[in-house]
């Protein structure tokens, strides 16, 4: 793994672009949870950097991310 996928992976990276997108588009946490299969607890715990994702869970926050980023850009056909 090379250093930018490593920065990529930080939990603070990863988690501070997730807020930004739940605020920008007013998504609900239950939601994220769900699609992450985590407890909305757990990532209310990320959220308020109580508490770090696993590897894998940051894998997954990432996926999601980058699904985000596509969206919005127009890279997703409908």
């Amino acid at each position: 793994m090379n250093t930018k996928e490593l920065i990529n992976l930080s939990p603070e990276v990863l988690l501070a672009s997730l807020k930004r997108y739940i605020i920008k588009y007013k998504l609900k946490q239950i939601d994220i949870a769900n699609v992450l299969g985590i407890a909305p607890g757990t990532l209310s715990r990320y959220l308020n950097n109580k508490r770090y994702p696993s590897r894998h869970q940051a894998e997954k926050i990432r996926e999601m991310i980058k699904e985000l980023m596509e969206i919005e850009n127009g890279n997703i056909d409908s």
